[in-house]
């Protein structure tokens, strides 16, 4: 410092004005420093624009929705949407903290509603809704992630008379539910390549969901590699270790497909070899019925959140929040308004359903399994 000042000759008198002109210029501000402050302006005016077209679209477009336009879109009626709103929103706006706090929750809540319902790609989603697509993104994944977190709320096993209650509902006695899985076709990853390879050679994530007769799931667990068998997935998912102790003191079990192995807590169908007695083939009749809920329930799961059809999602961490996001709104809006709805595409016929020589367990069954088997059989 003092070499400094004698550089620029500075008297003595002047020693402290000349110190204090120097440290104001050390402490300047570095180009990085600049450019950081101007990102953040441009991020504030962006956000700002954000907030101003999302509140466009809802103050002029949504109200000249007909009903019927509105549930073709958001997948539920206004009432529904507005009682998702009342029931997340509190809960949801305390999570999303940082520099998109600015977007109310319910702005993020239609933007995450209108992706998941629709095909759209963030560039899409961002013209409709006045914003860029970074913002789209980012707003869908935290919002679908915070509404996942709220899953065991609406996604719940039945315990004591609600037992009961569901067991009753169905037509195959002692059946608390029906457990199949279904593939998410998703764009080819750039790593396991080999192990997100189904049977029908597509790239895809698997979801498990055991569901009861509303066509609400009890049970899901989602994420797995498509070319898992059905069986594996059950055999490392939670529900398995946790069966004996959620149906402890009851006769019922779950209704599987031929993937899965005998159990006393879960039946599958007689393998038909052409030597089935009358009542093995009454049982069989009867099980697929009553199994194909599960069927029609991943059916109706997509039909209605119609970016499961194909989810173009590159980071595969993500998949999971995506499938229990979907799979919660999906058991809200069936707990409201029930599983008849009008969809111009809603389509039926689930794949998985043709699986029974292909994927047939080799698993031992279980000791017990197979003589109540023929009991139920035998009483049908």
């Amino acid at each position: 410092m003092d070499g400094l000042l004698n550089f620029l000759a500075f008297d003595d008198n002047d020693a402290d004005v000349a110190s204090l002109v120097i440290q104001l210029w050390l402490r300047r501000k570095s180009p990085l420093q600049v450019w950081l402050k101007e990102k953040r302006r441009t991020l504030q005016r962006i956000l700002r624009n954000t907030r101003i077209g999302m509140l466009n679209f809802i103050q002029q477009t949504l109200p000249r929705y007909p009903d019927i336009q509105f549930f073709e879109n958001f997948r539920m009626s206004r009432t529904t949407f507005q009682d998702i709103l009342t029931e997340f929103g509190e809960s949801v706006d305390v999570r999303h903290r940082g520099e998109h706090n600015e977007v109310p929750f319910s702005l993020k809540f239609l933007v995450t509603i209108w992706w998941l319902g629709n095909q759209e790609t963030f560039r899409q989603i961002a013209d409709r809704f006045g914003t860029t697509r970074g913002n789209a993104h980012h707003i869908v994944k935290t919002t679908l992630i915070v509404i996942g977190e709220r899953a065991v709320d609406y996604i719940k096993w039945p315990t004591g008379a609600e037992m009961e209650e569901v067991v009753s509902k169905h037509t195959f006695p002692n059946t608390i539910g029906m457990i199949d899985t279904t593939d998410i076709l998703i764009k080819q990853p750039l790593r396991h390549l080999a192990a997100y390879t189904n049977r029908k050679s597509t790239t895809s994530v698997k979801i498990q969901g055991v569901c009861d007769s509303r066509k609400c799931f009890l049970d899901i667990s989602a994420g797995w590699p498509g070319s898992m068998h059905d069986a594996r997935i059950y055999g490392m998912s939670s529900l398995s270790g946790a069966i004996n102790e959620k149906l402890a003191g009851t006769n019922f079990y779950m209704l599987g497909d031929s993937a899965y192995p005998l159990s006393a807590r879960l039946m599958k169908p007689y393998r038909n070899g052409g030597f089935l007695n009358q009542a093995q083939i009454n049982y069989n009749h009867q099980h697929s019925q009553q199994r194909s809920t599960i069927e029609c329930t991943f059916a109706l799961l997509k039909g209605k959140w119609r970016k499961l059809k194909y989810l173009d999602v590159t980071n595969l961490s993500i998949i999971p929040h995506i499938l229990v996001a979907a799979c919660v709104l999906h058991n809200y809006v069936v707990d409201v308004e029930g599983d008849e709805w009008y969809d111009d595409d809603f389509d039926n016929n689930s794949d998985d359903e043709f699986q029974f020589n292909a994927n047939e367990s080799d698993e031992d069954e279980e000791d017990g399994a197979t003589a109540l088997r023929n009991r139920i059989a035998a009483s049908l």
